[in-house]
């Protein structure tokens, strides 16, 4: 996926659409690894996910930039260690 700032993302069609991501897609998009991935689904502190039929995890688009903006800092001193 090119690289945008977040907000093109949250003003681009795609953001509206309830796109849904695999696994692997959302790893590139959020730039860790699958495993990172598992780790955060079974532990918590990840984005939110969706189980559809047959068990195959999905993430929607809007999610993960949510979770994305969620994590934003203007400094250090603004989030806990």
């Amino acid at each position: 996926m090119p690289q945008r700032n977040i907000k093109e993302a949250l003003d681009s069609e795609a953001i509206r659409s309830p796109r849904l991501l695999t696994i692997p897609q959302t790893a590139e998009f959020l730039q860790v690894s699958k495993s990172c991935l598992n780790k955060w689904r079974s532990g918590g502190g990840g984005p939110i996910f969706i189980r559809l039929a047959g068990g195959s995890i999905r993430y929607r688009l809007s999610d993960l930039v949510a979770f994305i903006e969620a994590r934003a800092h203007s400094s250090t001193s603004t989030y806990a260690a």
